[in-house]
């Protein structure tokens, strides 16, 4: 399963905290990519992926959990847990 980043981005760039958010990196890019650099820990690009979309998913449920308890953020709590869907069915598809 493929993430459709675009339909976020913009959300994610009122959202993030700065260049060490994974929301940062879909709103500056448009996606999330392995770069460079693997980390040493990591043995594969799908390893590396799963990695990246669970510190994406902990961003986003905590997202979710904001946007819910504050009634000025409530409108951007639907999408948030429709991303946070699609995260978990991507992680998903990756795990199998």
């Amino acid at each position: 399963m493929t993430i459709d980043f675009t339909k976020y981005a913009e959300l994610c760039s009122q959202w993030h905290s700065g260049q060490g958010s994974m929301l940062y990196a879909v709103a500056s890019t448009g996606g999330l990519s392995l770069g460079r650099y693997k980390p040493d820990d990591v043995d594969t690009d799908i390893e590396w992926m799963l990695r990246l979309l669970s510190g994406l998913l902990a961003e986003v449920r905590n997202c979710v959990k904001i946007s819910a308890d504050d009634e000025d953020y409530f409108e951007d709590s639907a999408i948030f847990v429709e991303f946070k869907n699609d995260i978990e069915k991507a992680i998903d598809s990756l795990e199998k």
